[in-house]
């Protein structure tokens, strides 16, 4: 019997399925052992949905770190604005002429 190569389309993946061929002609017919063919389950749709979960959690992250960044930018102009207000006070404190 000859090997001859056979295409199946459109399997699902996950399960698994059972191939058996059927020969027939005119006298007689035959039938092959049964093959056994676990299909893999589909690796594209994990790793699309790994993608998303991803670039979501990136973007979370990203949102984190730019409100910190402007907090400890705000927490510096203020410290600042007071020392220069506290400095100022402490001049005209110091000239005043009574």
């Amino acid at each position: 019997m000859a090997n001859v190569p056979i295409t199946v389309k459109n399997l699902v993946g996950g399960r698994t399925y059972y191939f058996r061929v059927l020969a027939y002609s005119v006298r007689s017919y035959e039938s092959s052992e049964e093959v056994k063919y676990p299909v893999p389950a589909r690796v594209k749709h994990k790793a699309i949905t790994a993608g998303v979960v991803g670039g979501i959690l990136f973007f979370i992250v990203a949102i984190i770190l730019s409100v910190c960044a402007v907090k400890i930018c705000n927490k510096r102009k203020r410290r600042k604005q007071e020392k220069g207000n506290y400095e100022y006070m402490l001049t005209v404190c110091l000239f005043k002429v009574e």
